[in-house]
């Protein structure tokens, strides 16, 4: 866990070569789930939580309904 072996330090050392399939389920919001994958990798990558809330608030924004000027 703290990446210090005292057997085995080229393994501790070394990337894990890892990979994420991601299979598409049938599901409400559909499309707008789809147009949060940039706030996905964003999160996979640590970028700060600010950064990834800009995509969250963004497809909100685009799927919320528009605003009456007259208000």
């Amino acid at each position: 866990m703290t990446g210090i072996s005292k057997e085995r330090q080229e393994l501790a050392s070394s990337d894990l070569p890892l990979e994420a399939v991601v299979t598409p389920l049938p599901m409400r919001g559909g499309e707008v789930l789809v147009r949060s994958l940039e706030a996905l990798k964003r999160f996979v990558a640590k970028e700060p939580l600010r950064r990834i809330h800009e995509c969250v608030f963004g497809v909100l924004a685009l799927e919320s309904e528009p605003i009456d000027p007259r208000l």
